[in-house]
């Protein structure tokens, strides 16, 4: 599943592919994963998204933690 690095124009990037802008959702932004449905269009994989977004602040947490012991 993809999940979107950044916008450079109208394209949506992301590591090994890329799609124009107006074939995702409107609300994808940095950070959401892609899925494709069965007409092959894209939407946002919600929980999967949440699933990141957690993940990424639970690693920043400690690493920021880790760092203000030293």
């Amino acid at each position: 599943m993809p999940i979107i690095d950044r916008f450079e124009g109208d394209t949506a990037v992301w590591e090994g592919g890329s799609a124009p802008r107006d074939q995702l959702p409107m609300a994808a932004r940095e950070g959401d994963v892609l899925a494709v449905d069965e007409d092959g269009q894209y939407y946002i994989d919600l929980q999967a998204t949440q699933a990141r977004r957690q993940e990424m602040a639970n690693r920043l947490h400690a690493l920021f933690k880790r760092t203000m012991k030293d």
